[in-house]
């Protein structure tokens, strides 16, 4: 199942997550927009992407009178759904993920070699040659 999650504020304050994704909610969206996603950069993103979060909140309310219940919207990337690491303690060794040296500097590349003479070739050419026939006349 794909997932969209969609972050919500209400205008109370209040917060959520709303996960669109789910298929039933895919197929209404294609059926009601004629297209699988929101465009991200459509003149018709932000609604869209309030109706994704209205069919996902779930409410029994009209999409007009959720929507402006809302003060806030926005999709959300992977990113920002996953939890930031914690920070690597100093006092313990470090993992191969973080090394506590930094990494070696690049080795230099080699030069470029230089420039080779042409070489000359081990036979002299030979000159074509034009043979000319005479014929005399008669």
């Amino acid at each position: 199942m794909p997932s969209f999650p969609i972050a919500v504020t209400y205008a109370d304050g209040q917060t959520e997550v709303l996960e669109a994704g789910r298929p039933a909610i895919l197929i209404a969206f294609a059926d009601t927009f004629r297209k699988q996603f929101p465009d991200a950069d459509g003149p018709d993103m932000m609604r869209e992407l309030a109706w994704l979060g209205w069919k996902a909140s779930g409410v029994g309310r009209s999409f007009e009178e959720w929507i402006e219940t809302v003060a806030d919207l926005s999709a959300q990337s992977d990113e920002e759904e996953a939890a930031p690491e914690p920070a690597q303690d100093p006092s313990q060794p470090a993992t191969p993920e973080q090394p506590t040296e930094p990494s070696p500097a690049p080795e230099t590349p080699e030069p470029w070699p230089e420039p080779q003479a042409p070489q000359e070739p081990t036979e002299a050419p030979q000159e074509p040659r034009l043979t000319l026939a005479m014929h005399g006349g008669g």
